[in-house]
C-alpha cells in the first residue's frame, strides 16, 4: 500500500507539468496569432480601401454606360426622324 501514494504523487507531478505546458503553449501560440494579426491589418486595411475604390469605379462606370447608351438612342432617335 505505500506504493499507491508514491504513484499518486507522480500522477499528480505529471498532470502539473502537462497543465504548465498546455498553458505555455496557449500563451505562445496566442502571442503568435496575435503578432500575426498585427502584421495583417495594415495589408486588411488596404485591401478595405481597394474594394471602396473598385466599387466607386464601378459606380462611375455604369453611369458612363448609361449616359453613352441614352445618346445612342437619342441618335438613333435623331436620324430616323431626319429620314
Amino acid at each position: 500500500m505505500s506504493s499507491v501514494p508514491c504513484c499518486r504523487s507522480l500522477q499528480n507531478g505529471l498532470i502539473s507539468r502537462l497543465e504548465q505546458s498546455d498553458e505555455y503553449f496557449t500563451s505562445e501560440h496566442r502571442m503568435e496569432i496575435d503578432n500575426t494579426l498585427n502584421k495583417i491589418q495594415p495589408y486588411s486595411e488596404r485591401i478595405q480601401a481597394l474594394n471602396r475604390d473598385i466599387l466607386d469605379l464601378t459606380k462611375r462606370v455604369r453611369s458612363a454606360l448609361l449616359r453613352v447608351q441614352a445618346l445612342c438612342k437619342e441618335q438613333i432617335v435623331e436620324t430616323v426622324l431626319r429620314n
